[in-house]
């Protein structure tokens, strides 16, 4: 659908598909895809707040604040309870951007391109002194609350004489 024609279209995410390639075997292409996956939702969350862009474009430093508002809609972000529907989605995503602002960098200086050579410097910078604050830490911390939150539930004692007598047996 429209994930993949945005998967497929755009430089940066086609060269983010490639270094998973080369890092992980074909039998992980499910994580594979999940990752391309979780970036083209990005890009594409990206184009319905601010129109046409390519993944390039988000990754400048102008645009930092437009991303985290971005991936806090994709995640789920309640203002009000200061929680996220899906709080693992928004931590994946900061950590694909990194990697796409570290390969926009290697393309940028293969094309001797100084200026997106600093624009993904500055752009790897924003996240790496304000997404902690931005994202990250209250993604972990509706992780940790779901996490004590959490009721276990222990085998009904029946289920565990029958699988008793099943071994034994």
């Amino acid at each position: 659908g429209d994930i993949k024609l945005i998967a497929r279209s755009d430089l940066i995410i086609t060269k983010f598909a490639a270094k998973l390639l080369q890092k992980h075997t074909f039998q992980q292409r499910e994580y594979m895809r999940a990752k391309i996956r979780e970036i083209a939702r990005f890009l594409q969350q990206m184009r319905r707040r601010h129109g046409q862009m390519s993944l390039q474009d988000c990754l400048r430093p102008c645009q930092f604040r437009n991303v985290i508002a971005a991936v806090k809609s994709l995640a789920g972000y309640d203002e009000e309870t200061g929680a996220y529907e899906k709080p693992s989605l928004a931590l994946k995503v900061g950590h694909s951007l990194k990697k796409c602002a570290r390969i926009m960098k290697t393309e940028s200086i293969l094309n001797m391109d100084k200026s997106a050579v600093e624009d993904a410097d500055r752009f790897f910078e924003l996240c790496e002194m304000e997404w902690g604050d931005e994202i990250s830490s209250r993604a972990l911390q509706t992780l940790t609350d779901r996490k004590r939150n959490k009721v276990s539930l222990l085998p009904v004692s029946e289920d565990v004489a029958k699988l008793h007598k099943y071994l034994h047996d």
